[in-house]
C-alpha cells in the first residue's frame, strides 16, 4: 500500500472516533495516529509490527523520521489524556474499563481504536441484517 488512500467514509469514522476521545487535530500526532489507525483497519489483520511496519509507511509518506512519528504520536496521545478523553472508553463501553490512572502505549491506543471500528462495523452489518430495532 503506497499511498495509503483510504475510502472518505473511514477516514471520516476514525477523525470522529478521535476527536470524541479528545484527540487534539491542530496537534501533528493526529494526522499520523489516524493514518496508523486507517492503516491497520484496512490491513485486517493483526495488529503486530506497529515499530516496524506502519511508522517507517508514514515516515516516507510524510517525509519525516521514524523517530518523529513515534514521538508525535506519544505526544497526541499524552494531551488526550491529560485532558480526560480516555475516560470516554468508560461511556463507549457503558461501564469501568478505564480510570485515567496509566497511559496507553501507542501500540495499545492504536490497537484500541482499530477494535472499537471493527465492532462497530460488525454492530453495522448485524443491524443491516435487521436484527437491531
Amino acid at each position: 500500500m503506497d499511498e495509503m488512500d483510504y475510502e472518505l467514509s473511514k477516514y471520516d469514522k476514525v477523525t470522529k472516533l478521535l476527536l470524541n476521545f479528545k484527540f487534539l487535530p491542530q496537534m501533528q500526532g493526529f494526522e499520523f495516529l489516524r493514518s496508523a489507525i486507517l492503516y491497520y483497519w484496512e490491513k485486517g489483520e493483526d495488529l503486530s509490527g506497529i515499530t516496524t511496519e506502519v511508522y517507517p509507511i508514514l515516515a516516507k509518506k510524510y517525509n519525516t523520521q521514524i523517530t518523529s512519528i513515534e514521538r508525535n504520536i506519544r505526544k497526541v496521545i499524552d494531551k488526550a489524556y491529560t485532558f480526560g478523553g480516555l475516560l470516554s472508553l468508560n461511556d463507549y463501553f457503558d461501564t469501568i474499563v478505564y480510570t485515567n490512572k496509566f497511559k496507553f502505549s501507542n501500540n495499545e491506543i492504536i490497537a484500541i481504536f482499530v477494535e472499537l471500528l471493527k465492532l462497530d462495523q460488525l454492530k453495522q452489518s448485524i443491524c443491516d441484517k435487521n436484527v437491531c430495532d
